[in-house]
């Protein structure tokens, strides 16, 4: 099995870690206050939830992934619907492998994506609970 070098191991403990991989929730309190503190004003946002997962084995030339959840309700931008009724969308990022992944687990800095997006659905939940289950129970399973 091939794996990326890590040249930023985190300290703090995993959120979930399987056999190859691990996954830290993002403190998104501490994002919003930082960028609150940065911008110096609130911007729109629907981020639910977001994993920094660390797969080393997944690519040759990238060892992680930030795993981000939204909901779809109206918050004064547009949202191109994909899927009538969709109530949150999931976007699966490679990250930048030189970029420090801890700041964005803390919520003190951002991570630092490579585009295109590696993977983006929509889907139906009744809540920002079950839509976060939902993809914990998936990134957790895909861990293991």
């Amino acid at each position: 099995m091939m794996r990326t070098p890590i040249k930023d191991p985190i300290a703090k403990a995993p959120s979930v870690a399987g056999k190859a991989s691990k996954a830290w929730l993002c403190d998104l309190d501490a994002m919003r206050k930082h960028l609150r503190e940065v911008h110096g004003t609130e911007r729109p946002d629907g981020t639910v939830a977001v994993w920094i997962v660390e797969a080393p084995w997944a690519h040759p030339a990238w060892h992680s992934y930030a795993i981000s959840l939204l909901h779809l309700r109206p918050i004064g931008l547009e949202t191109k619907f994909y899927l009538a009724g969709a109530t949150h969308e999931i976007w699966v990022q490679a990250l930048h492998p030189d970029h420090p992944r801890e700041p964005a687990i803390a919520g003190s800095g951002p991570w630092l994506p490579l585009s295109p997006n590696n993977f983006s659905a929509q889907f139906i939940e009744p809540s920002d609970a079950a839509a976060e289950l939902r993809v914990l129970k998936a990134v957790a399973q895909d861990l293991h």
